[in-house]
């Protein structure tokens, strides 16, 4: 099961947020990932460092992402609680000051 979260956000973070999800499709879940969602401040860093311990990497991967104007939907990977995850995940873009936030699940088994 993957997941897809969509969400708007300030034309001046646009980059960032780019760059974020970028990274996490070429895999890098871990410090590289932590090191760009820093511009968020302290806050965000020490709930996104709780989301980690508790979710494997594989969670984190991006399958695909598109960023039209001040909008963003990214694919994730995630996994079996893929639904768990999106809505810590969810919580976590919040806390960086996301807007109009949606989560849905995508059911890959072909059943």
């Amino acid at each position: 099961m993957s997941m897809s979260i969509e969400f708007s956000f300030k034309s001046s973070v646009a980059e960032r947020w780019k760059a974020i999800f970028e990274g996490l499709s070429r895999g890098e879940t871990g410090a590289l990932f932590q090191d760009r969602m820093d511009v968020f401040g302290e806050a965000v860093a020490e709930q996104l460092e709780d989301v980690l311990e508790r979710w494997p990497g594989e969670y984190f991967l991006v399958s695909s992402y598109d960023q039209k104007g001040e909008s963003m939907q990214v694919e994730f990977v995630a996994g079996p609680d893929a639904a768990k995850f999106a809505q810590e995940m969810g919580a976590l873009f919040v806390a960086c000051g996301v807007t109009d936030l949606r989560c849905r699940g995508i059911d890959l088994s072909g059943d």
